[in-house]
């Protein structure tokens, strides 16, 4: 079944030279921020066409609104299902310019549809050297760069150090165009006996000089074409043997998939641009057409905020990003006591946060209830308001208790 919004009308493409380049999204609304993509899609001048198998009644507005149609199938596992929904849209509106899910997942089925379509893109056999982080760290141990996976178990076991992990966009030709590193670091003594985690911490990387020249050699070695990558890597805490000495950064995970929400939002904070659009225009190349006017970050937060009433959003954006001033994201539970108030952090970090409110609800129980973005004029003040927001209040013994992210 196929739904359009009612505020467009599409109409049978007859010259498509000049008729925006069509690109068909796969499962746009799972994982739940694919909706910044579409959005960027469009706002580079895309008509984009989803197909999936949930209601288009459950998408959130930000996605119904930039999908120009969407075609349902029973089961987007029924390969028929989704061959006819694609030949549907070509009927319709000609031939598709691309064919993108931006989920792992997905990736065989997107190169099927390509090459069946003769669509630009990955094919099956370019598709099948990386369609499983197995796959992608066997091409990442050739890079070069020290691999978690490659020690014996009993040295794996020794692997400890801080979580640093770099997301960005590569271009056609797998060139970094944007990347960011950030440390993550949590309460390790929260959420033990709880099923959820504990609340999250970020800070920009004090090792980004060294992590971005990693990504280079591993995107240049993994040869992707355009498309979001996240590189996941510990920094030794000690000496592990056949691994590395103190300090040294170690690669234990790899995807090819744009960075989680939270993350997303802090690469573009960091830099000051979107990380969405960026990846649209490498998609879109030539064809895309930058918007006549440009929409700012407020205006679309305030847009987001109206349409989304009711579902637990409540956000505030305050000072332009700046991409020479360290970053920092923490999180809170609702569950938890703290020592200083919310009214006591707008206070103190006034236009230095970015970003303030309730996390989706999809990422609570992983990444918290309640989030701050913001900046600082050095890492030692990020870290220094990172834990005045964190602090505990032990309802016990009624002393204070600094949780040190």
């Amino acid at each position: 079944m196929s739904y359009t919004p009612d505020k467009k009308q599409d109409t049978p493409v007859e010259n498509e030279q000049t008729a925006p380049p069509a690109v068909i999204f796969i499962s746009p609304n799972y994982p739940g921020g694919h909706y910044r993509y579409v959005a960027a899609l469009r706002r580079l001048g895309a008509e984009v066409f989803g197909i999936g198998d949930a209601g288009y009644e459950t998408f959130r507005p930000e996605l119904r609104g930039n999908l120009s149609e969407y075609y349902r199938v029973g089961d987007l596992h029924n390969y028929e299902e989704v061959y006819r929904a694609v030949a549907f849209f070509i009927h319709k509106h000609g031939r598709m310019f691309k064919i993108e899910s931006l989920n792992p997942y997905w990736r065989q089925l997107e190169a099927r549809l390509r090459e069946d379509y003769k669509v630009e893109g990955l094919t099956e056999a370019e598709t099948s050297r990386i369609d499983t982080e197995d796959k992608l760290l066997s091409l990442c141990a050739l890079s070069g760069v020290p691999i978690a996976p490659s020690l014996p178990n009993a040295e794996e076991e020794k692997l400890r150090g801080t979580t640093v992990v770099c997301c960005g966009v590569t271009d056609e030709s797998g060139e970094i165009l944007l990347a960011r590193a950030f440390d993550i670091a949590s309460d390790e003594g929260a959420g033990e006996e709880e099923e959820q985690s504990p609340p999250l911490t970020v800070f920009s990387s004090g090792d980004e000089a060294a992590v971005l020249d990693h990504s280079r050699k591993l995107a240049e070695q993994i040869g992707a074409g355009a498309s979001f990558f996240e590189f996941t890597f510990k920094k030794l805490a000690a000496a592990v043997k056949n691994m590395g000495k103190k300090g040294t950064l170690v690669l234990s995970s790899a995807k090819l998939a744009p960075p989680c929400g939270l993350l997303c939002d802090c690469v573009n904070y960091s830099c000051g641009g979107d990380i969405a659009e960026l990846w649209a225009g490498c998609v879109l190349g030539e064809r895309a057409v930058l918007p006549v006017q440009s929409v700012s970050d407020e205006e679309i937060r305030s847009e987001s905020r109206e349409q989304t009433e009711g579902d637990d959003i409540s956000r505030e954006h305050a000072a332009n990003a700046n991409s020479s001033s360290p970053l920092a994201l923490v999180s809170r539970r609702f569950d938890r006591s703290f020592k200083n108030s919310h009214e006591k952090i707008l206070r103190r970090l006034g236009a230095k946060i970015y970003f303030h409110g309730r996390i989706d609800e999809a990422m609570r129980r992983e990444s918290g209830d309640y989030v701050y973005i913001f900046k600082g004029a050095s890492s030692a003040e990020i870290r220094r308001n990172a834990r005045f927001i964190s602090e505990d209040f032990d309802t016990h013994s009624k002393k204070y208790t600094k949780l040190t992210p």
